[in-house]
């Protein structure tokens, strides 16, 4: 079996979900006005008010701390690299819908992530990727030492 060349993708927060976000923050504030106007105001339309502000803030922070850094096929290993370099024992792909994979990795030292990666259109570095996705499926990925 051939395995595919050497690939590399960046990863960062997905633009889907910054728009998600963003649409859902708007129907809630939506929402707030409608029961402020009809409710008149009151402790509860103020609370609830507060309370979807809380929700945004924690969900924009949420993006803000996911998983960084850079996902490395070298051709033979798969490798994810934050701080530093660190071999990668599991790596599964759980979605992939053409332009965008949702892939389940661990690493040696710490616990699991899971990297939504996406590209606009389909280029050759994406298409390189997604072929190292799926050639490396049945690949025995690196053994940590007993």
């Amino acid at each position: 079996m051939y395995l595919p060349p050497a690939a590399a993708w960046d990863v960062g927060p997905a633009q889907w979900q910054r728009r998600a976000l963003l649409a859902l923050v708007s129907l809630g504030l939506l929402a707030n006005a409608y029961f402020c106007y009809s409710q008149r105001w009151s402790i509860t339309s103020v609370f609830l008010l507060l309370l979807n502000a809380a929700c945004a803030g924690l969900a924009a922070m949420g993006l803000r701390q996911g998983p960084r850094g850079k996902l490395r096929w070298d051709g033979g290993h798969w490798y994810w690299f934050a701080e530093q370099d660190h071999a990668v024992v599991q790596l599964a792909c759980v979605m992939d819908l053409q332009r965008c994979l949702l892939l389940r990795v661990a690493c040696e030292p710490g616990p699991g992530l899971w990297l939504w990666l996406e590209s606009p259109r389909m280029s050759e570095p994406w298409l390189a990727l997604r072929r190292a996705v799926v050639a490396s499926r049945n690949l025995p990925l690196v053994s940590l030492p007993e």
